[in-house]
């Protein structure tokens, strides 16, 4: 973990903006639950809920790309219980967002924490380059290796 900005002597000032991106479901509770061991972690808890290690991958960038993708996962999908779970959420939304609240408040920071399995990794791959210019501008990202040490 190396932070992006500024002289801290302590990276985990208890005053500091955090938000936490994780990768799985479940880990939205397991960090929450982090937060209440230490207050020193306190801050919002983002999800980034597709699995980018299954599926077309090129063009996300595009509106094309993206949708090839939903329609994948449509595909896929039929006859299952998640025959309409592409159509609940947007993680382009998800990173609309986290930017708008980096760019609204410069000490707002962003932790991202992965595993280390094809999911959290290739998650975390799709969502860096999105996040280039923030890496020594004003939005500060940790990248934390592992939730598993």
């Amino acid at each position: 973990m190396k932070p992006v900005k500024g002289n801290r002597s302590h990276p985990l000032k208890a005053d500091w903006n955090m938000i936490h991106v994780v990768f799985n479901e479940s880990e939205v509770d397991l960090m929450r639950t982090v937060m209440e061991l230490d207050e020193t972690l306190k801050g919002e808890v983002m999800l980034i809920r597709d699995d980018f290690a299954v599926g077309p991958l090129s063009g996300l960038d595009s509106e094309a790309g993206w949708q090839a993708r939903l329609d994948w996962w449509k595909e896929i999908s039929v006859g299952s219980p998640y025959v309409n779970a592409p159509a609940l959420f947007d993680d382009r939304e998800t990173v609309k967002d986290l930017k708008a609240r980096l760019d609204a408040n410069p000490e707002e920071e962003m932790w991202i924490w992965m595993g280390q399995n094809q999911h959290d990794v290739t998650g975390y791959y799709w969502l860096m380059p999105q996040f280039r210019n923030y890496q020594a501008g004003d939005g500060t990202l940790y990248e934390q290796p592992s939730f598993y040490q």
